[in-house]
Protein backbone atom coordinates (compact mmCIF):
# COMPACT_ATOMS: atom_id res chain seq x y z
CA UNK A 1 0.00 0.00 0.00
CA UNK A 2 1.18 2.91 -0.68
CA UNK A 3 2.30 5.70 2.01
CA UNK A 4 -0.23 8.43 1.71
CA UNK A 5 -1.04 11.97 4.17
CA UNK A 6 -3.60 14.55 3.38
CA UNK A 7 -2.60 17.80 4.95
CA UNK A 8 -5.74 20.08 6.17
CA UNK A 9 -4.61 23.59 6.65
CA UNK A 10 -7.26 25.91 7.72
CA UNK A 11 -5.82 28.82 10.05
CA UNK A 12 -4.39 31.96 8.49
CA UNK A 13 -0.55 32.14 7.75
CA UNK A 14 0.81 34.56 9.97
CA UNK A 15 0.33 35.25 14.14
CA UNK A 16 0.05 31.09 14.77
CA UNK A 17 2.15 28.26 13.96
CA UNK A 18 -0.54 26.11 12.39
CA UNK A 19 0.10 27.33 8.98
CA UNK A 20 3.85 27.18 9.16
CA UNK A 21 3.88 23.57 10.70
CA UNK A 22 1.88 22.49 7.86
CA UNK A 23 4.11 23.76 5.28
CA UNK A 24 7.18 21.88 7.21
CA UNK A 25 4.84 18.83 7.42
CA UNK A 26 3.96 18.74 3.90
CA UNK A 27 8.14 19.20 2.88
CA UNK A 28 8.40 16.36 5.69
CA UNK A 29 6.06 14.06 4.61
CA UNK A 30 7.46 14.07 0.83
CA UNK A 31 10.91 13.54 2.09
CA UNK A 32 10.43 11.12 3.94
CA UNK A 33 8.44 9.07 1.19
CA UNK A 34 4.83 9.69 1.35
CA UNK A 35 2.40 11.27 -1.18
CA UNK A 36 1.18 14.69 0.50
CA UNK A 37 -1.81 16.30 -0.42
CA UNK A 38 -2.19 19.97 0.80
CA UNK A 39 -5.62 21.36 1.01
CA UNK A 40 -6.13 24.87 1.91
CA UNK A 41 -9.50 25.91 3.25
CA UNK A 42 -11.36 28.41 5.62
CA UNK A 43 -8.53 31.22 6.55
CA UNK A 44 -5.44 28.94 5.25
CA UNK A 45 -6.63 29.92 1.76
CA UNK A 46 -4.25 33.48 2.60
CA UNK A 47 -1.48 31.42 2.59
CA UNK A 48 -1.64 30.88 -0.87
CA UNK A 49 -2.15 34.65 -1.87
CA UNK A 50 0.37 36.28 -3.78
CA UNK A 51 1.88 39.32 -3.54
CA UNK A 52 2.49 39.04 0.38
CA UNK A 53 4.14 41.80 1.78
CA UNK A 54 5.75 40.43 5.31
CA UNK A 55 8.73 42.72 5.22
CA UNK A 56 7.15 44.66 8.60
CA UNK A 57 5.63 41.61 10.42
CA UNK A 58 9.36 39.52 10.86
CA UNK A 59 7.42 36.18 9.48
CA UNK A 60 8.29 34.00 6.12
CA UNK A 61 6.24 34.23 3.42
CA UNK A 62 4.11 30.75 3.37
CA UNK A 63 3.05 30.92 -0.04
CA UNK A 64 6.77 31.11 -1.80
CA UNK A 65 8.04 29.11 0.46
CA UNK A 66 5.17 26.73 -0.16
CA UNK A 67 5.38 27.35 -3.62
CA UNK A 68 9.51 26.99 -3.86
CA UNK A 69 9.69 23.61 -2.08
CA UNK A 70 6.64 21.89 -3.79
CA UNK A 71 8.42 22.65 -7.39
CA UNK A 72 11.09 20.36 -6.59
CA UNK A 73 7.96 17.49 -4.83
CA UNK A 74 6.15 17.00 -7.97
CA UNK A 75 4.84 14.65 -8.74
CA UNK A 76 4.78 13.41 -4.65
CA UNK A 77 2.97 16.61 -3.39
CA UNK A 78 0.25 18.62 -4.69
CA UNK A 79 -1.69 21.92 -3.35
CA UNK A 80 -5.21 22.15 -3.63
CA UNK A 81 -7.53 25.19 -2.27
CA UNK A 82 -11.08 25.23 -1.63
CA UNK A 83 -13.13 27.51 -4.51
CA UNK A 84 -16.04 28.48 -1.69
CA UNK A 85 -13.14 29.22 0.98
CA UNK A 86 -11.45 31.57 -1.08
CA UNK A 87 -14.66 33.10 -2.70
CA UNK A 88 -16.01 33.71 0.55
CA UNK A 89 -12.33 35.87 1.41
CA UNK A 90 -12.65 37.86 -1.63
CA UNK A 91 -9.42 35.81 -3.35
CA UNK A 92 -10.18 34.39 -7.08
CA UNK A 93 -7.35 32.36 -9.67
CA UNK A 94 -5.77 35.38 -9.98
CA UNK A 95 -4.99 36.27 -6.24
CA UNK A 96 -3.28 32.44 -5.75
CA UNK A 97 0.06 30.98 -6.62
CA UNK A 98 -0.34 29.45 -10.56
CA UNK A 99 -0.21 25.36 -10.21
CA UNK A 100 -2.64 25.22 -7.64
CA UNK A 101 -5.45 22.72 -7.98
CA UNK A 102 -9.00 24.29 -7.51
CA UNK A 103 -11.94 21.63 -5.82
CA UNK A 104 -15.89 22.30 -5.00
CA UNK A 105 -17.44 20.89 -1.80
CA UNK A 106 -17.97 17.45 -3.43
CA UNK A 107 -14.31 17.01 -4.60
CA UNK A 108 -13.71 18.12 -0.67
CA UNK A 109 -15.81 15.87 0.89
CA UNK A 110 -14.88 12.56 -1.38
CA UNK A 111 -10.66 13.72 -0.50
CA UNK A 112 -11.53 13.79 3.45
CA UNK A 113 -13.79 10.96 3.30
CA UNK A 114 -11.07 8.70 1.08
CA UNK A 115 -7.87 9.69 2.86
CA UNK A 116 -6.82 7.34 5.68
CA UNK A 117 -4.09 9.36 7.05
CA UNK A 118 -5.12 13.01 7.75
CA UNK A 119 -3.35 16.19 9.21
CA UNK A 120 -5.47 19.40 10.72
CA UNK A 121 -3.62 22.63 11.05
Amino acid sequence: MAKSVCILVRHAPYGMIHAAEAVRHINGAVVNGFAATAVFVDDGVYVLKTQQDVAATGFTNLGNALADALAKMEPKASILVHRFSAGMRGLGEEDILPGVQWIDDVELADLLTDTANLMLF
